[in-house]
């Protein structure tokens, strides 16, 4: 029999190395570690402390979600919970990362409760890890996006700079900025929003983040663009582009390429918007695709970008008279959004598309289109 406590130590030095592997991409590599720590730590568990046995199916199901299998995580993530014991600060640990198998799998409901649990052991003062805590609010603040409440996730974004103001954090404090932005976006709050980009802009450039700051621009330019301020959104892309110029970050040439477009349709410039957005649907494509270099901590919805540029394309091709290019257009946009949990991009394609067949004299349809967002009545 080992001397236990060497034991445990060595143990929990190879779980350190597979988390260092998981966060290198090595998956591989990392799961045939963490089979080999199982096979030689099972017969121990009853005298391993119940800090370091839960470790082995907690890493084993970080790995799964790394390469987005978040039902094998989810299998993993609960087997850690029950061998995690009495150590809370592991069990909110756990319940973070179960909360975010169950975002990946589109059940932003279940995700909500894992975090609320791991929030509940935060303000109960179990959690001492500074990084878990403002991890566990981001995740708290993306599950009331998904639902769309972006009062909450307001309040949860704002909670987390609380507990950033202590800390030299600023790549996590512009993120938290860069989230009341689109939040307050969301909410038609203008102003908010651009204080925030503003703010997050700051911390962007003096970190040197340029996709990150690169976003920024994109996001302002869309503002810019709904308030009818085209010339002021045009100079935002352009510092947006220079930024993303030699990347492969598809997502957000995706976005930029589509708001050039929209610039260029509202300037009735229909052949350059129909460029870019041949341009913003070749970029949607590749994303969607997963081709695209992993590790920037700017991540793009890939069915959101798709669909996204399904719409730009299908009102350009509405002003260029092309109406049943179109219609095929915002059908398949809206066909991309049906099984997701992307309701107020739903929402905004029909609404858009509504306006497109009212404009045609087309009542029927649009009325159709309008009943498909209105609530079902109880």
């Amino acid at each position: 029999m080992p001397d236990i406590e060497m034991f445990a130590e060595e143990v929990r030095q190879q779980i350190n190395y597979a988390k260092m592997l998981v966060r290198e991409e090595r998956v591989d590599e990392a799961l045939r570690l963490i089979a080999e720590i199982e096979e030689k730590a099972r017969p121990h568990y009853d005298e391993l402390p119940a800090s370091i046995v839960y470790l082995i199916p907690f890493v084993r199901g970080r790995a799964y979600l790394q390469i987005k299998q978040p039902s094998l995580a989810q299998a993993e993530l609960e087997a850690a919970l029950k061998l995690s014991g009495s150590d809370l600060e592991g069990q909110a640990r756990v319940q973070n990362l179960l909360g975010v198998a169950f975002s990946q799998q589109e059940q932003p409901y279940l995700a909500l409760q894992c975090h609320l649990s791991s929030v509940r052991a935060i303000m109960e003062g179990r959690v001492m890890d500074f990084n878990l805590r403002i991890n566990v609010y981001r995740n708290l603040a993306t599950d009331y996006w998904a639902l769309n409440s972006f009062s909450d996730a307001i309040n949860v974004y704002k909670e987390a700079l609380h507990v950033l103001k202590d800390l030299n954090e600023p790549q996590q404090q512009a993120d938290i900025f860069w989230g009341l932005a689109l939040a307050y976006k969301a909410q038609g709050k203008g102003r908010y929003a651009r204080l925030y980009i503003a703010r997050a802009l700051q911390v962007y450039q003096s970190t040197g983040s340029r996709s990150a700051e690169a976003a920024m621009h994109i996001n302002f330019a869309e503002i810019l663009i709904e308030e009818g301020q085209i010339g002021n959104a045009a100079n935002s892309l352009d510092q947006a582009r220079e930024l993303l110029s030699g990347t492969d970050n598809h997502g957000l040439l995706s976005f930029l390429h589509r708001y050039y477009a929209d610039i260029a349709r509202k300037e009735k410039k229909l052949d350059q918007a129909l460029w870019h957005c041949g341009e913003s649907m070749k970029h949607a494509e590749t994303l969607l695709q997963g081709a695209h270099t992993p590790g920037t901590h700017v991540w793009v919805d890939p069915v959101r970008t798709y669909a996204e540029s399904l719409h730009a394309a299908a009102l350009v091709q509405e002003a260029m008279g092309n109406s049943q290019a179109a219609d095929l257009l915002f059908t398949k946009a809206l066909d991309e959004l049906g099984p997701t949990t992307l309701e107020e991009e739903r929402r905004s394609i029909h609404l858009s598309y509504v306006a497109v067949l009212e404009a045609r004299g087309d009542y029927e349809r649009a009325v159709d289109h309008y009943k498909a967002i209105m609530p079902p009545s109880t």
